[in-house]
């Protein structure tokens, strides 16, 4: 089960018990939200073909995870979270008391493709994120047969 269809699965859990046992039979699933759920500024998805083909694909995961792992250890500001069923997800503190972001890295089960999703309150964010992602990786992406094309 992925992070979506669990959180789908709470949501509705939830939603049930707010119709019968509060007594509440107009509730729908967005109210139980309540306004928290706000869009980024700004959304980026980079997917890196991996030369290899499928059976490559696992050490270019490796390669990117590692890479997120190694920011994570040595910024503060940058937090692994601890479970994530969709794959290897980190929260970022942007500088200055910019707002946050957060990035996700995934691999394909069908295509030579792993990909870093990005997202940040502010606008220069996902830069700032991506940036960051790229210098970790300089190096290491052409050894695994990614390309940063």
């Amino acid at each position: 089960v992925d992070d979506g269809c669990y959180t789908a699965a709470k949501i509705l859990g939830r939603l049930a018990w707010e119709r019968r046992v509060r007594q509440r039979p107009t509730m729908g699933p967005l109210d139980l939200l309540g306004g928290k759920l706000g869009e980024p500024e700004e959304s980026i998805k980079v997917r890196m073909t991996v030369r290899g083909g499928l059976p490559a694909v696992p050490r270019a995961a490796q390669v990117v995870e590692g890479a997120l792992r190694r920011r994570c250890a040595a910024d503060d500001d940058w937090r692994m979270e601890a479970v994530n069923h969709d794959g290897l997800r980190c929260a970022v503190e942007l500088p200055e008391g910019a707002g946050t972001g957060w990035l996700i890295v995934r691999s394909s089960l069908h295509e030579p493709i792993v990909s870093v999703q990005t997202e940040a309150d502010a606008v220069g964010g996902t830069a700032v994120i991506c940036g960051k992602m790229l210098d970790e990786m300089r190096g290491e992406c052409e050894e695994a047969g990614i390309d940063m094309v």
